[in-house]
């Protein structure tokens, strides 16, 4: 359910929530995860609260009783969060689109980071660090780590059912369109999809296309968009990625013959795709700057209009 933020609740605290909550905190079908998060906070301890929650997110939140402000981003650091301070003053934001500096810098996924008010002193940030660690960090010396196939068997086993687990949830999480939505199209081609995989036809793509499958969350005969972008005019539009996904997409129509699997083929050309987008995608990037994060970031950008 869609929120209008920010959020305050009745004690005046304010609470900005970019993310989604798969587990660790109780959301009813038609109640709003952010809405949720506030009610949560108001009332119990805010690293606890935090630390629980499954899902990606970033947040902000200013708790007026003790005069803080207290932000931070989920342990895998999955949604953006970005921090700049200009002389006596932080801002606290998303993106930095808008506001060009060279010192804007990630919030770091290692905790709960909050600025302290009190009259008559600067406000300083200070760090809460989760009070349980992610992963054992003890270092490995060397790299002759052998394995025998039974582990590794298992390792195997034990991450595929990790990651259905992981996109099962996900799917379940996307709304279904309105009735009147799904009805009003002529065709099986024009037919709305609430799922669309980014999909090159490598292992990763088509692991996670299989899954979808298998999933019970999605009628067969509902469709799953596969998108392959190609930015390659020389090839006319047949790059090595593009000839994976079509022969990845006919594989997958012969293993899973009842689901409707729809390869979205979206041909751009490299230049103009920049000369219109480059600057947007670049302010949504930052302070991400490398030639990999552009070519990546267009090639969502581009994805996402869902359109080939």
């Amino acid at each position: 359910v869609m929120q209008k933020q920010p959020v305050v609740d009745k004690d005046q605290n304010i609470l900005m929530f970019n993310g989604e909550v798969f587990g660790g905190l109780q959301v009813g079908e038609e109640e709003s995860d952010t809405e949720r998060v506030s009610e949560v906070l108001q009332k119990g301890d805010l690293i606890s609260t935090l630390q629980g929650i499954s899902g990606p997110f970033a947040l902000i939140y200013f708790k007026k009783s003790e005069q803080r402000i207290y932000f931070a981003k989920d342990r895998l650091g999955r949604r953006s969060l970005l921090l700049l301070q200009q002389s006596e003053r932080w801002i606290i934001s998303s993106t930095c689109e808008g506001i060009e500096s060279e010192n804007w810098r990630e919030v770091a996924p290692t905790g709960i980071h909050f600025i302290q008010f009190k009259s008559g002193t600067a406000p300083t940030i200070r760090h809460i660090p989760w009070k349980r660690p992610l992963i054992d960090r003890n270092p490995i010396s060397g790299l002759d780590i052998s394995f025998s196939d039974e582990e590794l068997f298992q390792a195997s086993c034990e991450f595929l059912n990790v990651l259905k687990k992981s996109v099962s949830k996900r799917i379940e999480t996307v709304q279904n369109y309105p009735s009147e939505v799904r009805n009003d199209c002529s065709s099986d081609q024009s037919r709305a999809a609430r799922i669309g995989i980014l999909f090159s036809g490598g292992i990763d793509s088509v692991v996670v296309t299989a899954i979808a499958c298998e999933t019970d969350s999605i009628p067969n005969d509902e469709p799953i968009d596969l998108i392959n972008v190609c930015f390659d005019r020389k090839s006319c539009h047949m790059s090595p990625d593009r000839l994976s996904a079509v022969q990845a997409w006919r594989e997958l129509k012969l293993l899973y013959p009842k689901r409707f699997l729809r390869l979205i083929m979206v041909n751009e050309e490299y230049e103009r795709s920049v000369d219109e987008w480059g600057r947007k995608v670049s302010g949504i990037l930052g302070p991400c700057d490398s030639v990999m994060d552009f070519n990546v970031g267009l090639a969502l950008w581009t994805a996402a209009k869902g359109n080939g």
